[in-house]
């Protein structure tokens, strides 16, 4: 744990006395994050990390370490060549996590939308919920749903990706084709006996950014 603490001072003047206003900012958390190519195959070298803090250079392992706000939402930028750039998303608390995550390559998205006759849209994103135990297995039965248009939710099984919003027991995330770009709810509901919540101290639900030609992840966990 990095032990930084950021203290901001103001000065607010009135006609008896000056009034001093303090604002603590919570300390820095590290996130650990573990990309695996989405096919199985091997990364790139010259990965790079960006969040609000700092930047990271990762080499093909997909294994690195960043800087985030504490007790904050937090975007950790994945770019990588031939890869579509990804947008990882969550809320932190005050203690050190980890992601783990697949990062799609160009042509495996555009095969991906291909096989479920999707065209896809160059003017609009893709939103991804992942919905994990806190053992990594997918969280089957839980559902996602989003208030933005797109074309419709989809889910990867044993037999290849199929149109569905609740997440099957081959992996533990939904996604969505063609997301309008901008903000966009997102509302999950968990199988029957669970809990969701947005990883790692945040609600039940969570407000995300959609990007133009890029892939958003939000991270939920259950249990």
């Amino acid at each position: 744990m990095f032990g930084i603490i950021a203290l901001f001072l103001g000065c607010v003047e009135n006609n008896n006395s000056d009034i001093k206003d303090t604002a603590t900012v919570s300390e820095p958390i590290l996130v650990s994050v573990q990309l695996l190519d989405a096919m199985g195959g091997t990364l790139p070298d010259d990965i790079t990390l960006t969040s609000s803090l700092e930047e990271k250079t990762i080499d093909s392992s997909g294994s690195g370490s960043i800087l985030v706000p504490g007790n904050a939402q937090f975007t950790i930028q994945v770019e990588a060549p031939d890869y579509v750039t990804h947008q990882l998303i969550a809320k932190s608390g005050e203690e050190d996590i980890t992601l783990v995550t697949l990062l799609a390559a160009e042509d495996i998205s555009l095969q991906i939308y291909g096989m479920l006759d999707i065209e896809a849209n160059e003017e609009r994103g893709t939103l991804v919920v992942a919905l994990d135990h806190p053992d990594l297995s997918p969280a089957t039965g839980a559902s996602a749903e989003i208030d933005s248009e797109h074309d419709g939710a989809f889910v990867l099984g044993g037999f290849g990706p199929s149109l569905s919003n609740v997440v099957p027991s081959g992996a533990g995330f939904v996604s969505f084709a063609n997301v309008e770009p901008g903000p966009t709810n997102i509302s999950v509901t968990p199988a029957e006996g669970e809990s969701c919540w947005f990883y790692d101290a945040g609600g039940e639900s969570a407000t995300v950014s959609v990007t133009t030609g890029q892939a958003t992840v939000a991270f939920f966990m259950c249990e």
